[in-house]
């Protein structure tokens, strides 16, 4: 058994390798650490050097704090992938692009905590549960409307943005340290704004 954050702050660590007769954990070519199936996905090496990452075809989990720290740039959740754990990629200070496949039906709470880099995601248009706008990231009802505001990127450069009409949830950290916003307009649907949902918006005047 590996604990949750067993590696954690190892910057420069840039392989984890499992023996083939070990039956609980593998690896894969990159370094990082898997379950036996290659089903969860636990460790991206922290030091590894490399900018871009597709998770491995059979993983279905991401667990927390997987992708803490590193230096990639752009992420692909595509595969079977079907969650992604809490704080999953917490601090990857470097993080430009996220693209999420149609098969991830869980994102849980601050999966991209302080990913301060993050310029746009990317959904595929047949996920049924989640959906990009204009590099926004939202959880969509079965009519396919955006009611979840789960994630606005820090380095979008827009200054003013309209909040979606059919939105009525704003999560936890949302437009955290999102600097170029100067004013935003609620949607009239918000029922409820998440904590901190707008802390360090240094640039913002008009709410």
């Amino acid at each position: 058994e590996i604990k949750e954050n067993a590696f954690k702050l190892c910057d420069k660590l840039q392989r984890i390798t499992v023996e083939n007769n070990n039956h609980v954990y593998s690896s894969d070519t990159t370094g990082a650490l898997l379950n036996k199936g290659q089903t969860i996905l636990y460790q991206y090496p922290i030091g590894n050097e490399g900018t871009t990452y597709t998770i491995p075809i059979n993983v279905e989990t991401i667990e927390s704090y997987a992708f803490e720290m590193n230096r990639l740039t752009t992420i692909e959740i595509e595969g079977k992938v079907t969650t992604i754990k809490k704080n999953a990629f917490e601090s990857s200070v470097n993080l430009k692009k996220v693209t999420i496949g149609k098969s991830v039906q869980t994102i849980e709470q601050d999966a991209f905590r302080y990913c301060y880099s993050i310029e746009s995601f990317e959904v595929a248009k047949d996920n049924n549960k989640y959906q990009s706008v204009e590099g926004v990231l939202f959880e969509k009802n079965k009519e396919g409307k955006a009611i979840t505001l789960i994630q606005y990127p820090s380095k979008k450069t827009t200054e003013k943005y309209y909040i979606p009409e059919t939105v009525t949830t704003i999560k936890t950290l949302a437009f955290d340290n999102v600097t170029a916003l100067k004013t935003i307009i609620l949607s009239t649907q918000v029922t409820t704004i998440g904590e901190k949902a707008f802390i360090r918006l240094t640039n913002l005047v008009d709410l």
